[in-house]
């Protein structure tokens, strides 16, 4: 063992003669400097579904002959990932170490191990559970402070799984003790959080996450570094102050400070968590988003339109209505549910416009949902006034109307103004827009018709961003390059090299920024590679592979040659997308007609099975101009 590593190689069953070698030889392996190197080739090679009982009891073996707590945590967090052992092999570390965590002669670092350890093979049966919240209680505080803040800690996992009354007399106890009551004061945080979680009255929940924010805050100010209580103080402090119509503005700052806290607790439990027990890390990371949607909420509460309906209320308010689910897995109108559906009630209820987004969202998105949300849907049903629609009827998304509506409603300076632009701006849109152009979009509606993505908003998305790149493929084949200097790449330039494709990709994210586009370029993390042209809008991503062809550019050989990677970036959202070749085939041409520069393509075009749709455009380079045609 010891030449393996030092040449720096992973120690294998095999270099010892395989495992049943290794495990027959266990008296051997215990009694080596190397006992944990050895726990981690066991657990390393032997799945957990094939833990056996001659496995466990080697694991045991190993573990049971530990002498330090170092070893001891180290091999506790290796066999971790290997349990449950045989039951057997658990109840038999679970006695040596449950016995070794109350041995007063051992080391308090030993036994701190030695009690965590306890708890890992504790799990899985309600005997040992029920023991070791027995001996915990039993003992008491009366002991070193060090071991008993873990001892609080374990209580209170314990105490969340089954409340016991000897368990909370425990942690109320060792409030005596200074040196342990950040973790005290942590633990009847989460008792009393955990009690509003599954309180019915509104008052009731509010009055008990005060008591829980108290106690966080105690823990927090008895030691800095406890990021995790000034996490659920910080996102208690929003819940409640959400319940009490605190004003935007607050909400937002405190939701800040969760996120703040919570990033920090999260590097620093990196260090010191138990691998084998995760519950805080997701209980606040729970917390964290929670919070953050109740913020959002409360500001988008206040605008008289919400411009993304579908959005706005499946990220922000369905969160927030479900939150006691989806942070306590308790009922949802209980606890949280029960100080934040009262706000979101009244909201929705007072703005005829959020109401009947909301309805069409249930209507659409919520058929058969559980009965948890009836109670929104009389809301919505007694607020709506159908006199007048603001909405799509088929994803909650607002019309143009919709849009002017709402800035003519706002008492910001140049609203007015702006609304009167933006009319101004589409109609000359509409009127100047050719012919040619709208048959080409015709021809893609027409296409693309029934395509599972191509429908709803994802369809008048798809079809604004045809729009776009035709527009700008007119102006390119329209302009000179006297006119427009930026596109000089595209005209032939005798004795100069041929301009690459990034030149084509810089010239199309410059015309879609202009045009206030929501796109960027080289997107790393798209389906594992780089998207050339990411436009993305809310939960729909079309991208825009950018290519360049010197030989064949028939769009047959583009698809062929460019279609694959143009595909996987459709991967993990709409099938629908783009792939636009820079044609420098020719060494020289002249402008060709805009409905010769793209095509259509629709159907299962992979050996995939998927029906999906490409758009294919081709802008010709290396032109002349017409008059030395």
């Amino acid at each position: 063992m010891m030449e393996l590593l030092q040449r720096g190689e992973r120690p294998t069953a095999a270099h010892f003669g395989g495992m049943d070698e290794l495990l027959a030889r266990s008296s051997v392996v215990t009694s080596s400097d190397f006992a944990s190197e050895f726990l981690s080739i066991l657990v390393g090679e032997v799945a957990a579904s094939q833990t056996s009982e001659t496995t466990s009891l080697f694991a045991a073996e190993i573990i049971q002959a530990a002498t330090d707590d170092i070893a001891l945590n180290e091999m506790l967090d290796t066999v971790s990932r290997m349990t449950p052992l045989d039951e057997g092999a658990a109840k038999r570390l679970f006695d040596h170490l449950l016995a070794s965590g109350f041995d007063r002669t051992l080391a308090t670092s030993f036994r701190t191990a030695a009690l965590r350890g306890a708890l890992l093979f504790a799990g899985g049966s309600s005997k040992r559970l029920a023991k070791l919240s027995g001996e915990l209680s039993y003992h008491g505080c009366d002991d070193d402070p060090y071991f008993v803040a873990h001892a609080i800690r374990i209580a209170g996992l314990l105490y969340a799984n089954e409340p016991s009354s000897g368990l909370r007399d425990l942690i109320t106890a060792s409030l005596s003790m200074p040196d342990v009551a950040d973790q005290t004061h942590f633990e009847l945080g989460m008792i009393a959080f955990r009690t509003a979680t599954d309180e019915t009255s509104p008052k009731d929940v509010a009055a008990t996450l005060a008591d829980a924010q108290q106690h966080f805050d105690s823990a927090a100010h008895g030691r800095s570094s406890r990021h995790d209580a000034i996490a659920f103080s910080c996102a208690i402090g929003v819940l409640r102050g959400f319940y009490d119509d605190a004003v935007v503005p607050d909400l937002k700052a405190a939701s800040a400070r969760v996120e703040e806290a919570a990033s920090m607790f999260y590097n620093y439990s990196a260090r010191e968590g138990w691998p084998f027990d995760q519950s805080r890390a997701l209980e606040v990371a729970a917390l964290t988003s929670v919070s953050r949607k109740v913020a959002a909420l409360s500001s988008s509460m206040a605008d008289p339109i919400w411009l993304e309906g579908a959005a706005t209320i499946e990220n922000e308010l369905i969160e927030a209505y479900c939150a006691n689910r989806s942070v306590a897995g308790g009922q949802p109108e209980r606890g949280l549910g029960a100080i934040l559906r009262p706000r979101i009630e009244r909201g929705v209820s007072s703005n005829p416009r959020h109401a009947e987004m909301v309805h069409t969202w249930l209507r659409r998105f919520a058929i058969g949902a559980p009965a948890e949300f009836e109670p929104l849907s009389r809301i919505v049903a007694g607020a709506l006034d159908v006199s007048r629609s603001f909405t799509e009827a088929a994803d909650g998304q607002p019309t143009f109307v919709a849009v002017v509506e709402r800035l003519r409603s706002s008492s910001v300076a140049g609203t007015q103004e702006l609304a009167a632009a933006i009319e101004q701006s589409a109609i000359v849109d509409a009127l100047h827009t050719s012919d040619n152009i709208q048959r080409i979009l015709a021809d893609i509606g027409s296409s693309f018709d029934a395509l599972e993505d191509f429908r709803d908003v994802a369809r008048s998305r798809f079809l604004m961003i045809c729009w776009k790149l035709l527009r700008f493929m007119e102006h390119r084949l329209d302009s000179t390059a006297a006119q427009d200097p930026t596109g000089a790449y595209l005209f032939h330039r005798a004795g100069e090299p041929m301009p690459l494709e990034k030149e084509l990709q810089s010239d199309l994210l410059a015309f879609l920024h202009r045009g206030n586009m929501p796109s960027g370029d080289e997107i790393r993390g798209v389906a594992g590679g780089r998207a050339d042209i990411e436009v993305k809008i809310d939960r729909h991503r079309f991208i825009i592979e950018v290519k360049r062809e010197l030989s064949d550019a028939s769009f047959d050989n583009i698809l062929r040659s460019y279609g694959a990677q143009a595909k996987t970036y459709q991967a993990t959202n709409v099938k629908v997308g783009f792939l636009f070749v820079l044609d420098l085939s020719k060494n020289v041409q002249s402008t060709p007609d805009i409905e010769n520069c793209i095509q259509i393509r629709r159907g299962v075009l992979f050996d995939d099975g998927i029906d999906r749709g490409m758009i294919l455009l081709r802008m010709p380079g290396n032109r002349i101009p017409p008059s030395s045609a």
